[in-house]
């Protein structure tokens, strides 16, 4: 591109959405669908005419050999007017998720009473029939990176899909649930909004606090999620930036 003159080009930013999962959710065929649909348009947008023909000279293009081999594949008037108007978009590739919404605040809230029943009684839960599935080995390492904020045990991708479904059930069937978790994304909300304005990195109140342990699972239940979906985006060797719902809220 060195070699072609500048004023050529009319740079524009665009930015393509990917798939947009849910947290605590499973990817599925639509998403792959719409990831490759997004980076087919996005190789388009970068690819503009003049790549195609491998960064031709200035003294190339004029050449009469050259304009009659391009205008026999794209017709006069596109080869003139790709010459004059050539455009290069600069891509931003962005996977927006779904992290902020009253889904989440009902599977933080279910997390949190399963939780609870379980310190209680790890052999017999009556907030979930989790241990119908998995084992309490399972279950006892779930808890152990949500303490740690880790995530090292292979199931938790799967135990989390399953707390998700009880919690959507519970939502639609329980209306003191389906209360609480509204009321659980609202202090979600709230917490994130304080650290953005206030510029707070780390969160500075007492472990045992509610609003921490809300936190605590939003980013948990996260970071689980957002590993299984780049799993899937490497595999397809596509790069994107990772934003959730959570990233807008304060531009709002």
């Amino acid at each position: 591109f060195d070699k072609i003159p500048k004023k050529m080009f009319k740079e524009k930013f665009c930015i393509i959405d990917y798939a947009s999962p849910n947290m605590a959710k499973e990817m599925h065929v639509g998403h792959l669908r719409s990831i490759n649909i997004g980076e087919t348009i996005s190789r388009l947008l970068e690819e503009d005419f003049l790549r195609y023909y491998k960064y031709p000279t200035k003294e190339k293009i004029m050449n009469e050999s050259y304009k009659e081999d391009v205008e026999e594949d794209f017709g006069k008037s596109c080869f003139w007017n790709n010459y004059k108007y050539s455009q290069q978009y600069k891509v931003e590739r962005v996977s927006h998720y779904g992290d902020f919404g009253t889904p989440m605040g009902n599977i933080i809230t279910h997390i949190m009473n399963v939780k609870a029943d379980y310190q209680k009684n790890s052999s017999n839960l009556n907030t979930t029939s989790i241990l119908d599935h998995f084992s309490t080995e399972d279950l006892d390492k779930f808890f152990k990176d949500l303490n740690n904020k880790t995530n090292h045990n292979r199931n938790n991708n799967k135990i989390l899909l399953k707390l998700y479904q009880e919690a959507s059930n519970y939502s639609k069937n329980d209306e003191v649930f389906a209360q609480r978790g509204l009321d659980t994304c609202k202090i979600l909300q709230q917490i994130l909004s304080e650290f953005h304005y206030n510029n707070i990195k780390n969160y500075d109140l007492d472990d045992d606090s509610y609003n921490h342990n809300i936190y605590k699972i939003w980013n948990f239940v996260c970071d689980i999620s957002r590993d299984s979906f780049l799993d899937i985006f490497d595999l397809l060797n596509i790069h994107t930036v990772n934003r959730g719902e959570s990233f807008y809220n304060p531009y709002l």
